[in-house]
Formats: structure tokens, sequence, C-alpha cells
């Protein structure tokens, strides 16, 4: 057996192909494709930012009623305009993960 090659490492490689010129060429039609049809879309706090324009006009408004900011704030919080049961299994335990309420 003769002496073994080295070869080269996935970082190594990685840093070779985004040097090719082909490749840059490859990556940079993806971008102007995958980019052809984005928009930039800028928000205001207050401003409806969903489209319902798909839907018949009381579906609309029923939207429109459950998308009120006081049930929906930009804050999330606690609120008690809206009320709901979770039913459980009796012999099941309750798993949750610990986490922080923004604040």
């Amino acid at each position: 057996m003769g002496p073994k090659k080295e070869g080269k490492n996935v970082l190594q490689y990685v840093i070779q192909m985004r040097e090719r010129p082909e490749q840059r060429r490859a990556q940079k039609n993806q971008k102007i494709k995958y980019d052809h049809k984005a928009r930039g879309q800028n928000f205001i706090p207050g401003q409806q930012s969903v489209d319902l324009s798909h839907l018949e006009t009381p579906q609309q408004e029923q939207l429109r009623h459950l998308l009120d900011p006081k049930v929906f704030p930009e804050k999330p919080g606690y609120t008690t305009l809206v009320n709901h049961d979770i039913p459980l299994k009796e012999d099941a335990p309750v798993k949750q993960k610990c986490y922080r309420i923004p604040e």
C-alpha cells in the first residue's frame, strides 16, 4: 500500500466551492429567482396586517371581531375577555416545560 492521501476537511471544501466563479453565479441566479416575487413589508403598531380579501364579507367581519386588539394586544398577557376550558384525561399527568412570561 502506498501512503495515504490527506483529504480536505468539510470547511476547506465549502470555502473552495464558494470561491469558484460558477458557484457564485449559480448562487446569484438562485437568489434572483427566489427574490423575484418577494416584496418588503413594513408595519406600524395598530396597522391591520392580515389579508382577509379571500373571504366573504360576513366572514371578514367575524374575523375582525376576533382580531380585536383588546383580545390580541401587542404585549401578551392575561385577559378576562375570553374564557375557555381545557378538557384533561383524569389519570394523565400534566407535563409542560417552564418558560418566562415576556415582560
